[in-house]
């Protein structure tokens, strides 16, 4: 016998990822999986389960975007120190990076919370 390498209620979550990647719109997604299961009882949790994927993806996506606007920060910050003590102009490192990093902040908290 053939050992299941994936039960049968993981196989619609690894077709669903594959779905997912391939750039597929929810309309296509669902009158493909309406296609191969036949009847829309079995398609609606499908659906939901796409909408988590969809939106673990933009978590994911989001976290990402915060942790590089923290280290954008951090960085901004170490810089204008070093400026500050070395006697050099700390404007663009104190305004551009600081500037940068809030905006990828805010682009990460735009794609957790949207």
């Amino acid at each position: 016998m053939e050992p299941a390498s994936t039960t049968a209620s993981q196989m619609p979550q690894i077709e669903l990822t594959q779905l997912l990647r391939e750039g597929k719109t929810d309309g296509e997604i669902h009158r493909i999986l309406y296609d191969q299961f036949g009847t829309e009882h079995l398609v609606k949790p499908l659906m939901e389960e796409l909408k988590k994927l969809r939106r673990a993806r933009a978590i994911t996506a989001g976290l990402v975007l915060l942790v590089a606007g923290g280290l954008i920060l951090v960085t901004s910050c170490g810089l204008t120190i070093m400026k500050f003590y070395s006697g050099g102009s700390m404007s663009m490192v104190l305004y551009g990076l600081t500037s940068f990093g809030i905006l990828v902040i805010f682009g990460g908290l735009i794609k957790i919370f949207s």
